[in-house]
């Protein structure tokens, strides 16, 4: 694994969003070199929340991928959310901001409208909701050859939780996306793997990506976020659920059943993937 350095163009837009700050819809494309395979230019697609831009890019500096070519098309519903993304792409000439949201129905369409290529190389989403139903969408028809995904870190496996798609989803307390065991689910159906986790930010490849080491969900959970030495200081909101961590899966889900009381009936919740399956095929 190499560490790369971020061109100016990169460098600059994360400065840009760091200034802007607020919560956005925006894929952005940009041109990617994995260092050692490919010689050519390719693309990149991030769906996530305009405060979250930055933290992904800098999260791939860990990874074998060398950014240059910064090229993007972002995604706004929100007025004043929306002016502050075109803020952050004021000095980027091959930049666009598009006013519209970005959901399950229409981030196929929007991506072909954008001319993305099935097998573009980078795909980062955090829209902090309906993450999963989105990337189902997007894997059902492109490729993506390496994925970053935010899961909700704080349900371990073997417990699946999953968010109910909701129509311009609000995050509340510890309620949105899917647990790293659903992940571990999504990739099977599409023959991609666990490659690991950072904490609450899962990455995902092809199972044909060559030289590419994966993991189950437990291990990649174990080694990213719940024996990190700095977790609980980092993620110190999240101890009004550590008791997870110690809970056999049926006692898991009862206690989950009561922190999330609130919103019955909004999410799906199964000790296995077979659970699971059961509950999607009745929605």
């Amino acid at each position: 694994m190499q560490r790369v350095v971020l061109d100016p163009g990169v460098s600059q837009l994360r400065n840009e969003l760091d200034d802007d700050g607020g919560p956005a819809v925006a894929p952005i494309r940009l041109d990617v070199v994995r260092l050692g395979e490919i010689a050519g230019q390719e693309q990149m697609i991030l769906v996530s929340s305009l405060e979250h831009h930055h933290e992904h890019l800098h999260l791939l500096r860990f990874r074998d991928v060398r950014l240059r070519h910064l090229v993007a098309d972002g995604i706004e519903a929100d007025e004043r959310k929306f002016a502050q993304l075109q803020r952050a792409y004021k000095n980027l000439p091959n930049a666009v901001a598009v006013h519209q949201t970005a959901d399950p129905d229409n981030i196929v369409a929007l991506l072909q409208s954008l001319d993305i290529e099935k097998d573009f190389s980078v795909l980062s989403l955090d829209i902090d909701g309906n993450d999963y139903w989105v990337l189902k969408a997007i894997l059902s028809e492109f490729r993506p050859t390496f994925v970053v995904t935010e899961i909700n870190e704080k349900i371990p496996p073997p417990l699946r939780f999953l968010f109910k798609y909701e129509r311009n989803a609000q995050l509340r307390h510890h309620f949105f996306g899917y647990s790293i065991a659903v992940l571990e689910d999504l990739c099977e159906e599409f023959n991609y793997g666990l490659l690991e986790l950072e904490y609450n930010n899962a990455f995902i490849a092809p199972r044909e990506l060559k030289g590419a080491k994966f993991l189950d969900a437990e291990k990649a959970y174990v080694l990213g976020y719940r024996d990190r030495p700095d977790r609980k200081q980092r993620f110190a909101s999240n101890l009004d659920m550590e008791i997870l961590h110690s809970l056999s899966p049926a006692k898991g889900i009862s206690f989950l059943k009561d922190f999330y009381a609130k919103e019955s009936g909004k999410y799906y919740l199964a000790p296995d993937r077979e659970m699971l399956a059961i509950q999607l095929e009745e929605r």
